[in-house]
């Protein structure tokens, strides 16, 4: 076997341990319809409250079943605080009883109260993720070029929301739509734009477009919010990456590179901030239906709705510990073990 079969397999083997580290640890369990698949977009106190019934498996090696078992939760609050008391029974005769101190702070985010700003939400992934934040009790400021757009995207949200207009490549813009949005809990950055183009069918415009729009306009909204937060030892920053990201792609001049910027720059101000009260965090999706991705003539693997995509990304700020996630989680290990390979057998493979 030559360099590249052994560099393969290394790979293949990699990702055979990921899947199964993921698969096959752990447990599985249904819990009553009003409460299943809901993630964390609703305030825990309301729907973890009470007694809850729920039954499952555990799994042992190789997704075997290990074992069985029912359980019942029975949970109370006094403000942010709760107790949750368990109780398991396993088809092996045994059982288990435990009790949880319950804390609404770290790692379950209260959204009630809080003001988002929403720059790139006037439809796709940004228009569905306003709906999931206004759902969860925050105020939501949507924000892109289209004043129409952004006037339906309000009309739609369940809760209080309002509408500024932003050019994210213009400086004098982007400092008023700030002055105008006021201080805020969190930004959002989801702007972007995209043409397909390969280097050798390079279009300056679109090329500059694309950089300018999707790292530098980052910047300059970033840089018109974070100096607030900072000085108020609070907020929270969240950054829309792409898989694109990890490493160069054929066709992706312009929209691969500037993505890469953005992840570059979350991990920055994450290293500059993570002993501060100013939370960042990147996500970074793979494909999804929208107006760019329309442009593709290829096909799409693992192609998600905005829908989809937007409760990966909502689950992930929800979750005050995490910094990042990928998705599809699937899709994304193409990506991210990538950058494992040696240059001679990536571009072989992909170029």
């Amino acid at each position: 076997m030559d360099a590249l079969g052994w560099t393969l397999l290394g790979a293949v083997a990699m990702l055979v341990l990921v899947l199964l580290k993921e698969r096959f640890a752990g447990f599985g369990a249904q819990v009553p319809q009003d409460y299943a698949g809901q993630g964390p977009q609703f305030d825990l106190r309301e729907h973890l409250n009470g007694a809850i019934k729920c039954e499952g498996v555990i799994y042992g090696p190789l997704g075997r079943v290990a074992s069985r078992f029912t359980g019942d939760f029975e949970a109370s609050w006094q403000g942010n605080r709760g107790v949750m008391r368990e109780h398991f029974e396993y088809d092996s005769g045994n059982a288990q009883d435990r009790e949880w101190q319950l804390e609404l702070g770290r790692g379950m985010m209260d959204w009630r109260g809080k003001r988002y700003w929403l720059v790139g939400a006037s439809e796709g992934l940004g228009a569905a993720l306003a709906q999931k934040i206004s759902a969860a009790g925050a105020e939501v400021i949507v924000s892109a070029r289209s004043a129409e757009r952004l006037q339906e995207v309000v009309a739609s949200l369940p809760g209080r929301a309002s509408a500024v207009p932003v050019d994210v490549s213009d400086s004098a813009s982007v400092v008023e739509a700030a002055r105008a949005v006021g201080p805020v809990d969190g930004l959002v950055w989801l702007a972007g734009v995209y043409w397909p183009m390969p280097a050798t069918e390079w279009k300056p415009e679109e090329a500059v477009a694309m950089a300018d729009v999707n790292f530098t306009g980052a910047v300059r909204v970033i840089g018109a919010v974070l100096p607030d937060m900072v000085a108020r030892d609070a907020g929270h920053v969240v950054l829309t990456g792409s898989l694109s990201g990890f490493r160069g792609l054929p066709g992706a001049i312009g929209y691969a590179a500037s993505k890469a910027g953005v992840m570059s720059l979350a991990e920055s101000m994450r290293a500059d901030l993570w002993r501060t009260g100013v939370r960042v965090q990147l996500a970074n999706p793979g494909f999804i239906k929208t107006r760019l991705t329309d442009k593709n003539a290829f096909r799409m693997p693992f192609i998600m709705t905005p829908e989809a995509a937007a409760q990966e990304m909502f689950e992930l700020m929800c979750d005050e510990a995490a910094f990042q996630r990928h998705f599809p989680r699937l899709f994304s290990y193409l990506f991210r073990l990538s950058r494992f390979l040696p240059d001679w057998a990536y571009y072989r493979l992909f170029a």
